[in-house]
């Protein structure tokens, strides 16, 4: 088993610095959905909303279309959900989220950590460039 080095330790501790803060930062905005969103007034908005979104689809253009109302630019199709989608993806896919959040964050760490530790690692052998002429 390799000896842990100085270097090794710092890397360690940033990795489970990050580790920590995706976790918490993920429960933080858990908290902040369900407090903003899980109300009626946020209910409510998003019920408009998706009245809007309504008239956006395609029997909503023609509806406005044929009462000389203005036709939205795009047309979109209605959500289907009652409660908002970030109130939903947090609510009930909090751990899916959250458990596809680490691995990757965990592969981008490793692999910044291998192009930081060979930019700086790699000192410059003039008998290697000769040798490679």
């Amino acid at each position: 088993m390799p000896k842990p080095t100085l270097a090794n330790l710092i890397w360690l501790f940033a990795y489970l610095t990050m580790v920590a803060a995706i976790t918490w930062g993920f429960f933080y905005a858990r908290a902040e959905a369900m407090t903003q969103l899980d109300t009626e007034a946020a209910r409510e908005d998003w019920q408009a909303w998706r009245d809007d979104a309504q008239k956006q689809t395609s029997d909503g253009r023609k509806q406005s279309a044929e009462r000389g109302e203005p036709v939205a630019p795009v047309q979109r199709s209605q959500p289907k959900s009652p409660v908002p989608n970030g109130l939903v993806l947090l609510r009930d896919y909090f751990v899916q989220c959250l458990t596809i959040a680490l691995p990757l964050s965990s592969i981008l760490f490793a692999v910044m950590m291998i192009f930081i530790r060979g930019a700086v690692a790699t000192k410059y052998q003039p008998e290697l460039a000769e040798a490679m002429e």
